[in-house]
């Protein structure tokens, strides 16, 4: 038995009445469905939701039927009714093929269990390691913006203070516990032995104890490099 899921979305009313309707979207998958062989058809919709992520009742149903084994192909009438995101779309795909259920577009001619569609594959992983990159890229370049304002990067770090929220000020009494860790290394201290120290000498940490570690020391004389 060879079964299909025809899954259909629209966002809007006005998508539903003057673009392609679920119903007419459920009818041309009906013919393909028809025309190549399949017996069983589970028809899933969803009317009303975004394509901007798969948060939805109908999508979950089909992903449920492809994890418990049940549908051989998933078939819908374009990628935009699939999904808008690039990496939803390829993370859905991955587990269609981990499940070795072939993905089916109508408008786009893809069928990811050929040459092509593999190609498609391919190329929509090469699109989603771009879009990965450029936000990598722009987070990067918004954080070393706020370094360079002095403002507030995640938690504050030892040697300074924050009391704004924002612009960060230097600590004196942490200061001086950062210079003395220098001082120490450079006489050839090991890690191990600076933690000893300053925690014998009674220097608070960040959280104001006076107990100190090997990877405080390591982690802080790294960042200060």
């Amino acid at each position: 038995m060879k079964t299909a899921v025809l899954y259909c979305r629209v966002s809007t009313e006005t998508q539903a009445t003057q673009g392609v309707s679920i119903l007419n979207q459920q009818q041309l998958l009906k013919n393909y469905a028809n025309q190549n062989g399949y017996t069983e058809i589970i028809e899933i919709a969803d009317e009303g939701f975004s394509g901007k992520n798969i948060n939805r009742p109908g999508f979950t149903q089909m992903l449920e039927l492809v994890k418990q084994k049940k549908v051989n192909s998933v078939i819908v009438y374009s990628l935009s009714r699939f999904a808008r995101n690039t990496m939803d779309t390829l993370r859905t795909i991955e587990v269609l093929t981990k499940y070795n259920v072939t993905f089916i577009s109508l408008s786009e001619k893809i069928e990811t269990d050929t040459a092509v569609g593999k190609f498609f594959i391919s190329v929509l992983a090469s699109l989603s390691e771009l879009e990965r990159n450029q936000i990598s890229e722009r987070t990067k370049s918004a954080l070393m913006y706020k370094k360079s304002k002095n403002e507030l990067i995640g938690q504050v770090s030892f040697g300074y203070d924050c009391f704004d929220g924002k612009n960060l000020t230097e600590n004196l009494e942490e200061q001086n516990t950062l210079r003395l860790m220098k001082q120490l290394r450079s006489s050839n201290y090991s890690y191990s032995q600076i933690a000893n120290h300053l925690t014998e000498n009674g220097l608070k940490n960040k959280k104001g104890e006076c107990k100190w570690y090997k990877s405080q020391i390591i982690r802080f004389l790294s960042r200060e490099i």
